[in-house]
């Protein structure tokens, strides 16, 4: 695994730098982002004050796959950048963080 993870991509140039990654991510991310901000404060914002973090954690399931978005982002980017890499590498990224806006609005509307 550490050969795939490390090895091989280090025989691979750059093909592109970070600002056409972002480019590439960022029309993406911007719906389910601007969703799981709104959906989050509007939905949340009353009770925000009355329960300890641990609390507000326990009870908003959509932090798991946004987290998990979120740790995937940098090997994206990467894979993206890369000889060979093409923008379905994003999708580690793009799914669940549309994941977590689907929950983030199901848990709100219900």
């Amino acid at each position: 695994m550490l050969y795939n993870t490390l090895v091989v991509p280090s025989e691979h140039e750059l093909r592109f730098g970070l600002t056409r990654v972002l480019t590439d991510i960022t029309p993406r991310l911007i719906p389910p982002t601007a969703t799981i901000v709104l959906f989050a404060l509007l939905g949340f914002w009353p009770e925000r004050h009355t329960e300890t973090p641990r609390g507000w954690v326990r009870d908003n399931p959509w932090l798991l796959p946004v987290i998990v978005g979120l740790f995937c982002l940098p090997a994206s980017l990467l894979g993206r950048a890369k000889i060979g890499g093409s923008v379905p590498v994003l999708n580690f990224t793009i799914y669940p963080i549309f994941a977590g806006a689907l929950v983030v609005t199901s848990g709100v509307m219900a």
